[in-house]
């Protein structure tokens, strides 16, 4: 398979052109998703909601503190920190553990919908095996942004007079690295490659391509967007067509093509 483009809108193209073509498979799990978000929200506001009224005794206890002068008790206040951040800690470990399912299971449809003309809801469930990849992943890029931030801000830059250029350079860098290991997902759900040997194989691809594929990557990413906007499954149809015009571009580029 030659590795080039015609045009930087191939893939876009080939995105648009493939979810017209299995619109009612696609639109059926499209649907399934957005099922999952609602499920998922829910479990989220149940955990979330009594955190409210833990605000409220909070707020309760110190007012009776500024007015009559009187601690609440140390037991009471301890086991309200830890109810509080219990259910904090919960709630952004269900967020953290579905939106990387959730994307885990976008690529494998995408792949699965390249390479077959159709999926399976098997194929989508067992897409869960890649999320501990999908997370520690995050967590390095995460740590690898989060030391040239630390930095700036420690030697002032960020709040001093060129905050506003540094900002701008550090989400500059920030999203080329994202976009250079961007690939890593399709490596997890494809080949089950590990977090080190698909951060590699990412960078080998997208690097090898140049700057014409960092356009046609751009473009995949950023044409969707307005989708997203669509009430309830506007946000999985984005995803997918981004998720589309991105296999596209995996399945052209892949060294193993």
């Amino acid at each position: 398979m030659e590795k080039k483009l015609h045009s930087v809108f191939e893939p876009v193209q080939y995105a648009f052109r493939t979810f017209y073509k299995h619109i009612k498979i696609l639109f059926l799990y499209v649907l399934l998703l957005s099922v999952a978000h609602i499920i998922m929200s829910a479990i989220v506001v149940a955990i979330g909601w009594p955190m409210f009224f833990q605000f409220k005794n909070l707020m309760m206890h110190q007012q009776q503190e500024n007015i009559m002068g009187m601690m609440p008790p140390l037991n009471f206040m301890k086991n309200l920190a830890l109810t509080f951040y219990f259910r904090l800690g919960a709630i952004i470990a269900i967020l953290i553990i579905y939106t990387a399912w959730m994307w885990a299971a976008v690529c494998k449809l995408a792949l699965d919908i390249h390479d077959k003309g159709f999926s399976s809801l098997k194929n989508i469930a067992l897409s869960i095996r890649a999320v501990p990849k999908i997370i520690s992943t995050h967590s390095i890029l995460l740590a690898i942004l989060g030391i040239p931030l630390f930095l700036l801000m420690n030697i002032g830059l960020i709040a001093g007079p060129f905050r506003f250029l540094t900002m701008m350079l550090f989400i500059f860098f920030a999203a080329l690295i994202y976009f250079i290991f961007l690939f890593s997902s399709y490596f997890f759900v494809d080949k089950n490659a590990g977090v080190i040997n698909a951060l590699r194989n990412s960078y080998q691809l997208t690097t090898s391509g140049g700057g014409q594929l960092c356009c046609a990557m751009l473009l995949v990413v950023l044409v969707p967007i307005p989708i997203h906007f669509l009430p309830l499954v506007g946000k999985y149809i984005g995803l997918l067509l981004t998720s589309l015009g991105l296999v596209y571009l995996y399945r052209k580029f892949s060294v193993n093509s």
